[in-house]
């Protein structure tokens, strides 16, 4: 019943199909979107950028940029500083140095 109705809604639009002549209407307005569109985005991307830079130097963005370095800088100074190092971890370490060498020679070696 159902296949039937869709064929025959089908038949009825094939046979009663009109053209309206638009003279290139169509055509010239989806020829304008996209520039319009694309004009719109590029206008929109240069005043964010503009607004973003002078935020960045109205807030003082440099100086904040260099305090947080700063206290990056410290903060790793102080990391490694804060490990004690005692004769059985620099032998770890000097073990794990030794076996990642030997692991990636071996794997040179296989190819």
């Amino acid at each position: 019943m159902i296949e039937n109705d869709e064929q025959m809604l089908i038949r009825f639009f094939e046979e009663n199909r009109q053209e309206i002549e638009d003279d290139g209407f169509t055509q010239r307005v989806v020829r304008q979107l996209p520039s319009r569109a694309v004009r719109i985005s590029q206008v929109w991307s240069w005043i964010c950028w503009l607004l973003g830079i002078a935020l960045f130097f109205l807030m003082d963005g440099v100086g904040q940029l260099y305090r947080v370095a700063i206290l990056l800088f410290h903060d790793v100074i102080n990391m490694f500083s804060s490990v004690n190092l005692s004769i059985y971890s620099m032998m770890i370490i000097l073990a794990l140095i030794f076996t990642m060498i030997s692991v990636k020679m071996y794997q040179m070696a296989m190819e």
